[in-house]
Order: structure tokens, then sequence, then C-alpha cells
């Protein structure tokens, strides 16, 4: 077996296994170009959010961060309030594949270099949605068109795929979630999780719900918190609880069940108001 010498080190770091290039649309809608060379470490560290520990019914929200060598071609302040779409090609390979769209939030900067954080669209969702004043008619609260307005509510333009049970009607219009906790109800409902996908360059935002049995290991790879359970676990049932109060009034709730005891999963889920049964 060879040793690794000081030069042998220097190829390789002079030619990566893959080649990242962001395209910067900065807030005035002009646009600049970070290639390998602009990055001072590793370019690239990811995480995933899925707001909570147990990654099902949950809506995922990547995260990255970026950090690059000063520049005197831009600044800390073309990335406030920028988007940047991620580009990944094999070194050598000047074929380059759309990786994901994220939209800055923090930009901090040191001497030598700017570190960028962003995260992807389904961040935009992080807002409480509000049920418009004169109700929503009966015949429009399915799953998906729920979906659908929230999105939009919410300020993110996107279409929404077809999922198992998208047809569901809810009963109680639910008040003082955020967008993106509704839409991890939904995807509860629908025994998955939810996920932002972009086909384009800042265009065509899709949102997928996909249930488990669905799911790529890279959907969830890094999910904060996610549990490590050490042996196969077969779920027996499910169990959910009827709020008498819609108005979360803390009155012990009646408790409906399905399956044997055992490892039983409690379902807390607002979309279920009234039709619990049904839904288990």
């Amino acid at each position: 077996m060879k040793s690794v010498t000081s030069s042998d080190l220097a190829r390789i770091n002079e030619r990566p296994l893959y080649e990242l290039e962001c395209i910067v649309l900065k807030s005035d809608q002009t646009t600049f170009v970070l290639n390998n060379s602009n990055f001072a470490i590793n370019p690239l560290n990811f995480s995933c959010s899925g707001d909570g520990s147990l990654p099902l019914g949950k809506a995922i929200s990547k995260e990255c961060v970026l950090t690059i060598k000063k520049n005197s071609n831009y600044g800390k302040e073309d990335f406030v309030d920028a988007k940047i779409a991620m580009y990944v090609s094999i070194a050598g390979n000047s074929t380059s594949l759309f990786y994901e769209i994220y939209y800055v939030y923090d930009v901090t900067q040191t001497d030598d270099t700017i570190t960028i954080r962003a995260h992807d669209a389904m961040s935009r969702l992080d807002r409480i949605w509000v049920p418009p004043s004169e109700g929503i008619p009966i015949g429009q609260r399915t799953l998906r068109d729920l979906v659908q307005r929230v999105a939009y509510d919410c300020g993110l333009s996107a279409t929404v795929a077809s999922f198992p049970h998208d047809d569901f009607v809810y009963t109680h219009l639910p008040y003082g979630y955020t967008g993106r906790e509704l839409i991890g109800y939904v995807a509860m409902i629908s025994g998955g999780n939810a996920f932002c996908k972009v086909a384009h360059f800042f265009d065509d935002i899709r949102i997928e719900i996909k249930p488990l049995s669905q799911q790529q290991h890279n959907d969830l790879t890094k999910f904060i918190g996610n549990v490590d359970v050490g042996e196969t676990v077969s779920v027996t049932g499910l169990i959910t609880h009827r709020v008498i109060d819609i108005d979360k009034n803390p009155q012990d709730p009646a408790q409906y069940s399905v399956g044997n005891e055992g490892y039983m999963v409690e379902l807390s889920n607002p979309l279920l108001w009234g039709k619990e049964i049904q839904c288990l």
C-alpha cells in the first residue's frame, strides 16, 4: 500500500470528485456565479429538519451552509435575501446537473471568508396560516386543495403532486398553525412526509407528499433528531384523541384506536377532528 504524500494530497485537492457551481440571484434580480475556486472549505454542509424527532407526518426542510473566500467581485451585501441555484458535476465533466434552489437567510463574514446559510422552499411556509374570513366551502376542503391554498397564501407558488388520500375532506378549519405544520399534518394522513422539489432555475416548485414506502434514502439524510430504534419494530395500532372543544379547551378528550395493544403510534392532528375513526 502506498502512503499518501503531500504532493498526492495536492493533486487530489486539485481534482475533487465533484464540482459545485452556484448561480446567485441577488435581491436586485442580477446574477453572478460561484464555482469551486470561490469556496474556502469543502463547499457543502447539508442538514434536514422536519420539526420533530420522528420522520413521519413532517414537512422536511433542507438547509445548506456555504463558506466562500472574500472577493472583489462580491461582498456580504450581495447575498442578503438572495436565491442560490446549485449545479453539481463530476470533475472533468462539462455536464452539470441541477441540484436545488436555496433561499439565503443569514450572512456573516470574517476577514477572509463569507459564510452563507440558506434553506429550501419549504422554509417559506414557516409562517402562521390564516384561513379566509368567509370560510372554505366543504366541496373545497380536500387535503390537496388545502396544500395548494396554504402554499399560495404563504407566498409559495407551487404545484401539488397527487398523493394517497388527497381527496380526504377535513371538517374543521385549523387555526393557529404554520403552513409548514399543516402540510405536515396532511402528510401524516397520507402516511408519509412532505418535500419541496424544484425542477428548473427559480421556477416550477413542486410539493410532493410521499408515503414512507416511496421515500428515498437521501430524502431523509441527516434528519435532525432521527430516532435510532436499534431493532425492528412492528406497529400494532394507532391512537388518536377527539378534541371536544375546537378552541382547545383543556378537557379530557375521547380516545379512538385501531389495531392491537403493543407498539401503538399516537396521532395528534387537527385535520382529523370529527373524522377520527374514518381516518384511522
